[in-house]
C-alpha cells in the first residue's frame, strides 16, 4: 500500500503538459521552417498519443514536464540540457519524437 501512494505522489499532471505542449507549438511554430512544419507536427502527434496512452516511463514524463517548464518560463538551455539527458537515458523509448522538441527548443531559442 505505501508502494501506491509514493506512485500517486509522482503522478504526474497529464493534461496540463499536453496543454502546455499544445501552447508551446502553437507559440513558436511560426519560428519553424515551412518544410519541417509537417514533419514537427507529426513528431508532436507521436508524443501526444504515446504520452495519452501511457506509453513513457514515469522518469520520461518527470523530465518531459520539467523540459516543458523550462520552455514556457524562457529557460531554454535547461530545457535543451534536459534534451540532450533524454536522448542518453531513454534513446528507445524518446526516439519517434525527441527531433520534434529539439525543433521546438531551437525555435523558443530564436525567439
Amino acid at each position: 500500500k505505501e508502494i501506491e501512494d509514493v506512485a500517486k505522489e509522482e503522478e504526474i499532471d497529464s493534461s496540463r503538459f499536453l496543454e502546455d505542449l499544445d501552447s508551446a507549438w502553437h507559440k513558436c511554430k511560426e519560428n519553424i521552417p515551412k518544410n519541417s512544419l509537417g514533419d514537427v507536427e507529426r513528431r508532436l502527434n507521436i508524443l501526444k498519443t504515446n504520452w495519452e496512452a501511457g506509453k513513457l516511463s514515469l522518469s520520461v514524463q518527470q523530465k518531459m514536464t520539467k523540459l516543458m517548464n523550462c520552455l514556457i518560463c524562457g529557460n531554454c538551455d535547461d530545457a535543451h540540457q534536459i534534451h540532450i539527458g533524454l536522448m542518453v537515458d531513454h534513446v528507445t523509448e524518446v526516439s519517434q519524437w525527441m527531433v520534434g522538441i529539439k525543433r521546438l527548443i531551437s525555435s523558443f531559442q530564436q525567439q
